[in-house]
């Protein structure tokens, strides 16, 4: 595509964009005779009235809820509401919408998502949980994207924490904590049937949920969802074989037998099955089974100054590729207790046992093995944190750190310093220094690879005395908040890395077959430094906008001369990112929503920058029927988000247009 092209390209779609985000003032300009009465009627207007800007509840920071103002770290929520106006079926989309957090389609069923950088199929330096779950892979050093299929409209938000994480959430909370919130069962009583038609990246999907009582203390539902996904395509707009579909279904219940205790439980069982063409032989397809359960539950006993929580899961999974299969086992269980001394002072501590068995196992003849193939691991934790009100109204301070035991590494710890300040009201400065560390993965020590390839022999062997990944951050951050329509957010940093895990690359002519060999090293240290900010702004009574930017300054460097071509992996992230978001409601039971998301060029892999615009018209009919329907990537038939990762068994390819109509009906 020629520059002046582009250059059109770009100027109609922000036309467009920008017709769907002014017709709203348009409008409300031209109901008033005079603007002065414009401003009147919104003075006159109620709370509930105005589509406020809402400073969030999160959880994750210090693991309690709090105001977002009241916290020293970078904190994003993205609400149920963001995530039904959107139009969004699947976690890691939703995730566009965060300000740090970078999320590239590498192919139909597969995301690279990380935050502030280095990023990859599979993020090692992001924690991902889901009601405080877990979903971090300890054999890939990331997160399966592919195998979250929660019912969307069971999600009560989606909390974001940008920075250091290992001080309360352990190892691999590196550059960032995701943590995944489901509603309670009292929030969704009654039945609730969605259905999703699409043409392009999505096919469709169909949810159902029912909720009832248990007794008079008592709620819980039940819920099943199928989604099936179109293929993806090549440059040239050919379709590909990579389409593949999923069914998760399971329960949740929540009840009190008393005023100081609740408690939780939860079960899923999935199944999916992925079309996933061999590196080699694109022009074949190989089905990759993927299936599991969990079971966890969740105690909270409320104290006079405090409480205690226990939880603890079991998870079992099953990955079936056409390389290895991946069997493993989860038994987790935590334990945290929170008290007050005084007004001043607030402490929280706890415990935590994880044990993890797996086999991983190639097919006969299979070139992916792992040595030993089964393996168990057992990892203990303890932390304690403290919150001081040195000055009432204005400043806080907040120490804490972890002490954690893996059997890769041995002890590891893990502190963090945070001060909040509040010189005025509305007015929050805060800064922050922390230490995080990400443990090998079992391919980073067990992995053994050998296999020949077009006349070359390729051999990968994995590291059994590497050390942890270390990161030293430094945050300062600041926070506006002059009203219900205003917002304002901004954060910058400085990451320090060291003892990142690279794979050291060899070339042996002699003797024949020519060999390539690959081994894990801690020789490479970088650095990521940036800017991030998030706005809201509450322009008229039915139209919002909310926005966000940001800016990212990777660099690596080699510690052996031989690695400096690895060099080039910072270029995998953006350097530029913005998005802005319009929310209109122009009558009543109407809506519509435009979104437009600009990613910067990936060096490393020669990815050409995008623009993308998303557009969606919701209405309801009736109090108990919604219907939307909408487009994603309207301006571009398809575009490349990643490029493909040195190693990977998946072809990467090019995300196309998506048109989709959404139904739900809920009693």
């Amino acid at each position: 595509m020629n520059k002046k092209s582009w250059q059109h390209k770009i100027t109609v779609m922000m036309a467009v964009f920008a017709g769907s985000s002014i017709f709203p003032l348009l409008s409300s300009v031209a109901a008033q005779e005079d603007p002065k009465e414009i401003i009147q009627d919104l003075r006159g207007l109620s709370l509930e009235q105005l589509l406020e800007v809402r400073i969030d509840d999160i959880a994750s920071v210090a693991r309690k809820s709090q105001k977002i103002t009241e916290t020293a770290a970078a904190a994003f929520v993205i609400t149920r509401e963001d995530i039904r106006r959107a139009g969004i079926t699947s976690i890691p989309e939703a995730l566009r919408m965060a300000p740090g957090v970078q999320v590239a389609r590498l192919d139909s069923s597969t995301w690279a998502v990380s935050i502030r950088g280095l990023n990859g199929r599979f993020s090692s330096k992001l924690l991902v949980l889901i009601d405080g779950r877990s979903v971090y892979s300890p054999t890939s050093s990331g997160t399966y994207w592919n195998r979250i299929n929660t019912v969307m409209a069971d999600l009560e938000r989606i909390e974001i924490v940008r920075g250091p994480g290992g001080t309360l959430w352990g190892a691999n909370a590196v550059n960032g904590v995701i943590n995944i919130i489901t509603r309670h069962s009292q929030d969704t009583q009654g039945a609730m049937l969605s259905t999703s038609l699409g043409q392009g990246g999505e096919k469709g999907s169909l949810s159902a949920r029912y909720g009832g009582e248990l007794g008079d203390s008592g709620t819980y539902r039940f819920y099943a969802k199928t989604s099936t996904f179109n293929g993806s395509v090549d440059a040239l707009n050919a379709k590909q074989k990579d389409d593949w579909r999923m069914q998760t279904g399971g329960f949740r219940a929540d009840w009190k037998n008393d005023e100081k205790d609740a408690f939780n439980m939860q079960a899923e069982v999935y199944h999916s099955i992925l079309n996933s063409p061999p590196l080699q032989r694109p022009d074949i397809v190989d089905r990759n089974h993927h299936n599991g359960f969990f079971l966890s539950g969740r105690w909270q006993h409320d104290l006079e100054n405090g409480n205690t929580i226990l939880q603890s899961y079991f998870e079992r999974e099953k990955r079936t590729e056409f390389n290895l299969t991946d069997s493993r086992r989860i038994w987790d269980i935590d334990f945290q207790h929170r008290f007050q001394r005084g007004e001043k002072q607030e402490y929280v501590w706890g415990l935590a046992y994880r044990y993890i068995t797996d086999h991983l196992v190639s097919p006969p003849g299979g070139a992916v093995n792992y040595n030993p193939p089964k393996r168990q691991d057992n990892l203990f934790s303890a932390f304690i944190q403290g919150e001081w009100i040195l000055i009432p109204e204005h400043w806080w301070l907040t120490l804490g750190t972890k002490f954690e035991h893996n059997d890769y590494t041995g002890l590891e710890v893990q502190p963090s310093a945070r001060l909040l300040w509040r010189p005025f009201d509305k007015h929050q400065l805060w800064t922050s220094v922390s230490r995080a560390v990400h443990t090998p993965s079992r391919s980073n020590s067990d992995l053994d690879v050998s296999s020949v390839q077009q006349g070359m022999r390729i051999s990968v062997k994995g590291n059994p005395d590497l050390n942890s990944e270390a990161l030293l951050a430094y945050e300062l951050g600041y926070r506006y908040h002059p009203s219900k329509r205003f917002f304002l957010d901004t954060t910058v940093f400085y990451n320090d890395y060291k003892h990142l895990i690279i794979a050291d690359i060899q070339f042996s002519p002699f003797p024949p077959p020519p060999t390539l060999n690959q081994h894990f090293t801690n020789d490479m240290k970088g650095s990521g430094q940036g800017f991030e900010l998030a706005g809201q702004w509450q322009i008229a009574k039915s139209w919002k906008l909310i926005t966000s930017y940001t800016y990212l300054d990777m660099r690596l460097q080699a510690l052996n001369p031989s690695l400096s071509s690895q060099e080039s992996k910072a270029g995998k992230t953006p350097q530029h990112q913005l998005n802005l978001r319009s929310l209109w409601n122009p009558a009543k039971n109407w809506e519509i929503d435009s979104s437009i998301y600009y990613v910067d060029k990936l060096t490393e892999s020669n990815t050409s920058a995008y623009t993308r615009v998303d557009l969606r018209l919701g209405w309801k009919p009736h109090q108990n029927l919604s219907v939307s329907i909408g487009g994603r990537n309207l301006f571009d038939p398809h575009h490349a988000e990643f490029g493909q990762e040195t190693g990977s068994t998946i072809i990467t390819q090019e995300i196309p247009r998506t048109w989709y109509i959404q139904v739900q009906y809920q009693h």
